[in-house]
This record gives structure tokens, sequence and C-alpha cells, in this order.
């Protein structure tokens, strides 16, 4: 029986993990049960602590919806009224304007919160480019050959 009130280190965090995984099937009422929820509850509090995963910022947030192929490129172009202002936001030089992230909340339910936070690196084409989606390549392409965007 693990007693952790709190894990301290590594080495007590994959034991505790390990100890939840023999724990799964404990029955309500036993100290089985009491153990898995403790135990539960230390991993989360140090799993936050030391593997937190922020939530993604506005560039994030239409990458993935164009990745995901929620939306068009173009049906995002029109609604950021041209491709520049896209990529302004994509590139993370501009944030969305608040009209703007109120229609891709109506059309495309996206996170009102996620479209209006602030931006988690710099502005650069660097995190855009790279994949092989096809909204990228056209980015890509427009970029390569000179073409405005």
């Amino acid at each position: 029986m693990l007693t952790y009130q709190t894990i301290q280190s590594e080495a007590q965090y994959h034991a505790a993990v390990a100890r939840i995984s023999e724990l799964m099937d404990a029955e309500e009422g036993t100290p089985e049960i009491e153990e898995l929820r403790r135990l539960g509850r230390a991993t989360h509090e140090y799993g936050e602590i030391h593997y937190s995963i922020g939530k993604p910022d506005p560039a994030a947030v239409l990458k993935y919806t164009l990745d995901s192929e929620r939306t068009s490129l173009q049906d995002m172009i029109d609604i950021f009224g041209s491709r520049n202002a896209l990529v302004n936001v994509l590139t993370r030089r501009a944030p969305v304007e608040p009209e703007t992230a109120a229609t891709l909340h109506e059309r495309l339910g996206l996170s009102m919160e996620r479209l209006t936070a602030p931006f988690d690196s710099p502005p650069g084409w660097f995190s855009v480019l790279p994949g092989d989606m096809p909204w990228r390549k056209e980015l890509k392409d427009a970029v390569t050959a000179g073409t405005p965007t």
C-alpha cells in the first residue's frame, strides 16, 4: 500500500502510477478505493506541476481547425476578410479582431477564450509552414512565389 499525500520525486510518481493501474478495479467502500483516490489526487497534483500542458493560443487553434479540415482555407480567408489578415494571425503578428473571433465562434464553435488569448511564442513562419496539409502548402507556395498574401 502506497500512502503518498504528496509526491516528491519522479520515482514516487512512477510507483504511484503503477499502483493506480493495479487498483483500477477496486470496489467501492474498500481500503483499496481510498488508496486509489489518494494516489489519484497526488499524481494529478504532481502532473499539474511537472507535466503541465498549456492551452493553445489563437494561431494554434486556427492551425488545428485547418489541419482537421473543419473548414477550408478559402472559408477561413473569407471570415478574416483577406489572406493577409489570416496570415498575420497564423504567424502571430496580429491578434484576432473581436468581430472575427465572434464569427469564428459562431460558425465553427471555436473558443472565444482561446481566440482572444495572448500568443505563446514569437512571430514567424516557422510554426505555420511545416506539415503536409494542403492549406499549408498553398500558403507556402504563395510566400515562396512572392505572391502577396
